[in-house]
């Protein structure tokens, strides 16, 4: 029983050291599909909403990964940690009437699924929508 214990023991901290490592060497890329997507409208200007949120991402513990002035798109980076090996956030913003459309994806860093991703993706996106001043 205790050989169990420490096989696993060992297997766990292998796995680890692999997500970590591969997590650590991924790159940021506006290229690729975004695990889940969400949009909301805010009465900004497409390059006030980018400008508004590189100076509250460091407040929500985001990075700024890449920028394309040129079409309105911030791609943000979530640090790895002990419980998470972290993720990009692509935000991209399109102006329409009265403002802007902004839209918030989640690119994990390692291949993630199911609910963990959608609770992550939740927690940015209101994160997102409380730095630009829209209610929940």
């Amino acid at each position: 029983m205790l050989e169990g214990a420490v096989l696993g023991l060992i297997v766990g901290l292998i796995f680890y050291v692999v997500m970590f490592v591969w997590a650590m060497q991924r790159q940021p890329s506006f290229n690729g599909v975004t695990s889940r997507s969400g949009a909301f409208s805010v009465e900004m200007a497409p390059a006030a909403v980018i400008a508004r949120m590189k100076e509250a991402a460091p407040a929500m513990n985001f990075a700024v990964a890449l920028e394309d002035e040129a079409n309105d798109c911030l791609m943000l980076s979530e640090g790895i940690s002990l419980f998470s090996f972290g993720n990009f956030v692509p935000v991209d913003v399109t102006a329409e009437a009265g403002g802007s459309k902004v839209t918030v994806g989640l690119k994990p860093k390692v291949p993630q699924w199911g609910p963990a991703v959608t609770s992550r993706h939740r927690a940015v996106l209101n994160k997102i929508k409380s730095a630009l001043g829209v209610a929940g």
